[in-house]
Order: structure tokens, then C-alpha cells, then sequence
């Protein structure tokens, strides 16, 4: 392999991001909101707050961050933390997209996960209640047209 160049696994988070976030722009362009957001740039999603990514093909899948306010969050799940299965089916053998549309369901609704802390190599089992989680955007910053940077001071 040369330097140009990344093996496939080494993307494939980035292609799960870059769908979601093309859907996402779909949305926008087609109606005045994206579904589950609102006028204060928030979007409501259900689940149980984890970022997942995707790690070499045949690993189990990482947790890459966690909302801070989430179920995920108050049952001890941080960051590093290794996802072996979602309700009994192994991470490994599963793509990123099908453990997220595992993980994710109707409000109230329980998902049981099996995780290991790296740090501890402890696997623990944990059922989680699915809930309404509100995550802030950020919205898109433009750049000033010729006209507007004219007033513009640099120190």
C-alpha cells in the first residue's frame, strides 16, 4: 500500500458520517427543517447516547463518545469502551449502520449491550432504556461577501 492510500476499514467510519450527513443536507434542502430538529438548532434522536466507530473488519465496534446527559452516560459507558453485542448479536460480525439501527428503537423501549472496559478488561452486560436525546448543531458559518469584509478590521 502506498502512502496515498488507506485500507477500506480505515474509511468506513468516515462513509457512515458522510451518509448521515448528506442525508441530514438532503432533508434541509427539502423542507425548511431537517425531521427531528428545530427553529434552536437542536435535533432530537432516540437512543441511548453513544457514538459508535467502526473498527478493522471482524472487531467488535468502539465507543467514540458519549452525550453527556444520556442513559449511556449515567450507566458508567465512556469513551474507549469496546461494544461486543447489542440484545445478544456480536458487534464483529455486524456493520456500524446495522449496530446503530440496533441500538436505536421506540422511546421506553430497553437494548441490552455487552461491553468491555479496555482499562479494566471487566465485560459487564447493561440494559438501557431508550430515550429522547437532544443533541445541539452547529450551525454553518458563512464567510462575509466582498461588500461586508470591506468593514471589517484586522488587529
Amino acid at each position: 500500500m502506498n502512502h496515498g492510500q488507506y485500507p477500506p476499514y480505515a474509511l468506513a467510519g468516515w462513509v457512515v458520517v458522510i451518509a448521515l450527513l448528506w442525508s441530514v443536507s438532503a432533508c434541509k434542502k427539502e423542507s425548511s427543517r431537517a425531521p427531528g430538529s428545530s427553529e434552536s438548532g437542536q435535533v432530537e434522536i432516540v437512543g441511548v447516547g453513544l457514538q459508535l466507530r467502526a473498527g478493522q473488519p471482524g472487531e467488535s465496534v468502539k465507543v467514540q463518545d458519549v452525550v453527556s446527559t444520556s442513559p449511556a452516560a449515567k450507566a458508567g459507558i465512556k469513551r474507549g469502551f469496546v461494544l461486543l453485542a447489542v440484545d445478544g448479536k456480536p458487534t464483529a460480525s455486524e456493520t456500524l449502520r446495522e449496530c446503530v439501527d440496533s441500538i436505536r428503537g421506540q422511546i421506553g423501549t430497553q437494548v441490552r449491550l455487552q461491553i468491555v472496559d479496555p482499562e479494566t478488561a471487566q465485560t459487564n452486560e447493561i440494559t438501557l432504556t431508550r430515550e429522547k436525546i437532544i443533541l445541539a448543531t452547529r450551525q454553518p458559518q458563512t464567510l462575509p461577501t466582498p461588500k461586508e469584509a470591506e468593514g471589517i478590521k484586522t488587529p
